[in-house]
């Protein structure tokens, strides 16, 4: 675990936030805050999405219900990844907000 991951785990470690609902721009979320639920995506983070290659990401938990979970890289940039990079933020302040709202930023 890197720093600026272990920060936000101390903030905002074991919270269950948000709920699944109509957002302002696409659907909100709900944010589970435990990297638990995302044991062994690391590997996916870094086989199936090349633009993630040589960065150091960290699970912070999952999102909508388990169908996506959050990453953040040692600069603090935060990813949510399903199928795809659904969403990048440069704080996990403004991807709490975008998931909570339904933000499309």
């Amino acid at each position: 675990m890197h720093a600026a991951a272990e920060a936000a785990l101390l903030e905002y470690g074991g919270l269950h936030v948000g709920a699944v609902a109509p957002g302002l721009e696409m659907a909100r979320s709900d944010i589970a805050f435990d990297p638990s639920l995302a044991d062994g995506e690391e590997e996916r983070l870094l086989e199936s999405f090349s633009e993630l290659r040589g960065r150091h990401l960290f699970p912070l938990g999952e999102v909508h219900h388990g169908h996506g979970f959050l990453a953040m890289a040692e600069d603090g940039e935060v990813f949510l990844v399903m199928e795809e990079i659904f969403g990048r933020w440069p704080s996990l302040t403004v991807a709490i907000e975008a998931l909570l709202l339904g933000l499309r930023r």
